[in-house]
Parts: structure tokens; sequence; C-alpha cells
């Protein structure tokens, strides 16, 4: 029976809808049973119907038939944000147009990408909208390319890091953007036609919108924010958000980044490290 599902475009279709309910059903059952605010249920659902992305672009065979849900939804989610149908995905007892824009860019990556064979890059794009990451419009990897290879690139970067770190907001004459980084500065090793050319990494007090994390473009470039900021994952300059390190044994954690957790704990298997890992193994301290 599910193989038959998962052979069928119209029966994907079917378990799409079959997931995404499901997931509907269990937030807003968490949020009647367990009191758990807005903000928690509407996390959940994002994750659990972001999940659904994989089996999208592993299963459909059209394009048409892997949209029709998230464009479905566009429908649906506008409908339930004028009208305030589904509290379960609201933000401080208001509706959110992110959950329009998810959907819609999704068909979109879809609609846009899936001709050009490029499946993984549609589900790629979903998890990365917004969040910091700049790509250049490259010869040779984008489709509609323009900027050469090599001399003009690297000058592209290097006027975009010039310009955006010193770009301020005029209500304040902070800096929102506290450093672009360059990937080679980032990776030892990365694939050159799927990591971002750029990170921006903002300042203290500013953080990508909630449209644009989800691939809105709002009318101003700053926008003050008048809601509660939860955990999340927004930007912020990894050199001004400190980790805590928690572990049972000593360990020179100077200098100590997330990277070196993964050679670390191979490490400490007995597993050997691969040359091409990013970090360092963190030394036994007596």
């Amino acid at each position: 029976m599910i193989s038959w599902f998962l052979k069928s475009d119209p029966g994907l279709v079917a378990l799409s809808f079959l997931w995404i309910f499901a997931v509907i059903a269990v937030g807003e059952g968490t949020r009647r049973v367990a009191k758990l605010p807005p903000d928690v249920t509407r996390k959940v659902i994002h994750v659990g119907v972001a999940l659904w992305a994989l089996p999208t672009a592993l299963y459909f065979r059209s394009p048409w038939w892997a949209a029709l849900a998230p464009l479905v939804f566009v429908v649906l989610n506008a409908i339930s944000y004028r009208f305030r149908l589904m509290k379960v995905i609201e933000e401080e007892g208001e509706g959110t147009p992110g959950t329009i824009y998810f959907p819609l860019s999704f068909a979109a990556l879809i609609l846009i990408l899936w001709p050009f064979g490029a499946r993984a890059a549609s589900v790629a794009g979903l998890y990365a909208m917004g969040l910091g990451d700049v790509y250049i419009n490259l010869k040779g990897r984008e489709a509609h390319g323009i900027v050469e290879p090599g001399e003009e690139y690297e000058r592209i970067r290097d006027q975009l890091v010039a310009d955006l770190t010193a770009w301020a907001d005029t209500a304040t004459g902070d800096h929102p953007v506290r450093r672009l980084i360059k990937r080679e500065d980032v990776y030892n090793g990365y694939d050159p036609d799927l990591i971002p050319d750029l990170f921006a990494a903002n300042a203290p007090k500013y953080r990508v919108s909630w449209q644009t994390s989800l691939g809105g473009i709002p009318p101003d470039l700053l926008t003050p924010n008048n809601r509660k900021w939860s955990g999340d994952h927004c930007s912020f300059d990894a050199e001004i958000t400190k980790g805590v390190f928690f572990a049972n044994r000593r360990l020179d954690t100077t200098g100590a980044t997330i990277y070196d957790l993964f050679p670390t704990i191979l490490q400490d298997f007995g597993v050997a490290v691969p040359a091409d890992v990013d970090g360092k193994t963190l030394a036994p301290l007596p």
C-alpha cells in the first residue's frame, strides 16, 4: 500500500496532506493539553512540516505535483492569517505572514529549480533562506549567472564586505552587520556549488526579520521588532554569542569552537579523525 503512494505523484500529494495535517494536529493537541504557548507550537509545526521537504525531493516525479501541496497551503494559510483560524501558529497572539511565505517559497524553489535537475537545491534553499547567506550570481554555477569567476568575483565579494560592514542604522548610528565572512575563512573544505560565498554576522540588537527568514521581502531595510525573541538561528555573530561547554572530564578549551566537538568525540571513541575535518581535538588536562 505504502509503495503505491511512493510510486504515484497523486498518492504522494495525499501523503503530503496527511503528514501536514498530522503535524498541525500534534501542535494543536500539545497547545490544548500541555498548555504550551503558540511560540512553541508554531516551531513544532514549522520543523515538522519542513521535514516533508526531503521526501518531496526524493519521490515526486513532476514539479507541478510536488508544488501542489505547498501552493494549497499558501491559500489555506492566507485565509487562516486573515481570519485568525489557527492559533497554534500565531506569534504573541497575532497571525504571522511567515506561514504564507514559507510554502510559497518552497513551491517557487521547486518550480524554478527542478527543470534544471536541482532537486536537492530546492530543499537546501528551503533551509537556508534569509539567514545571512550571500550568494554571488556566478557564471557557470547559477542558471543566469553574470559575474565572471576570478578577479570580478573577488572584487564584488570585497566590495560587499566593505559596504555592508560600513552600512549604519540612521536612527542609532550602529552597524547592523558586524562582520561579513568569506566561506574559505569558515571551512577548510566545501562544495563551491552549494556553500554560500559570504556569511553575514549581525551585531547585538540586530537579526534577520521574521518575514525575511521565510522568504519574504519587507518594505523597509530595518524594522523595529515588537515581538519576543525566543531562541532561534538568526545570524548573530558567533564571536559575540559564546556557547557554554559542559563535560565530565577536564579538557583544554582554549580557543575552542563548536567545530572541535566532532573530532574530540571521535578521538574519545578511538576513531581516527579524517584529515579534512574542520576543528581540532581538545587535549585532556591532568
